[in-house]
């Protein structure tokens, strides 16, 4: 998210970084995606560089995520220049985080961000059902977000299944480990 040239100061990120949270805990019950112009309009930022100044918000909110072992709120952003998927800069920032290993737009991009997403969602949707902190999903807990279903290992925090279908149905997009069937329970 920081690869344009012109940066913002930190001062004006960091103030900006708690608005495009709470925007995005708003948009997280929802379990739909937006785009960043529409979270630059929605908090009437004023140009230049809109676009910058939410990418460089959230890429602050991805290190506070990474810092306190949470999902990446946001995962919740796409590009509606990429056809569902965050800008590259979502990709290197999880990936300087320690988060991702792969091509920002390749099947791990799909993969990755559709874990982040469903993850995101039911982290948020858990916090405000029990207006608590948020409790990690204990080890073969299985959460269903649209057509994303996850499941985690004995830590409880990784991500090990998911099925995310890019555009136009590329099977790419899925784990092996998915196998879709028809209501007869054979391989569809």
């Amino acid at each position: 998210m920081t690869t344009m040239a012109k940066t913002i100061a930190p001062t004006a990120i960091h103030a900006l970084a708690p608005r495009v949270r709470a925007h995005l805990h708003r948009i997280a019950r929802q379990a739909t995606p937006i785009t960043y112009k529409a979270i630059a309009d929605a908090l009437e930022l004023t140009p230049p560089n809109t676009i910058h100044q939410v990418s460089e918000a959230l890429e602050h909110l991805m290190r506070e995520d990474a810092a306190n072992s949470h999902p990446f709120i946001a995962a919740l952003v796409i590009s509606k220049a990429r056809g569902g998927l965050p800008a590259p800069g979502f990709f290197d920032a999880a990936h300087r985080l320690g988060r991702f290993d792969g091509h920002s737009s390749g099947r791990e991009a799909w993969t990755f961000h559709g874990m982040e997403f469903a993850a995101v969602v039911a982290f948020w949707r858990g916090a405000d059902s029990t207006e608590t902190d948020h409790v990690a999903p204990s080890a073969g807990d299985i959460s269903v977000i649209g057509d994303t279903a996850i499941s985690h290992d004995t830590a409880g925090a990784r991500l090990i299944t998911v099925t995310h279908t890019p555009p136009k149905n590329d099977t790419v997009g899925r784990c092996a480990e998915q196998t879709p069937t028809t209501d007869e329970g054979h391989t569809a």
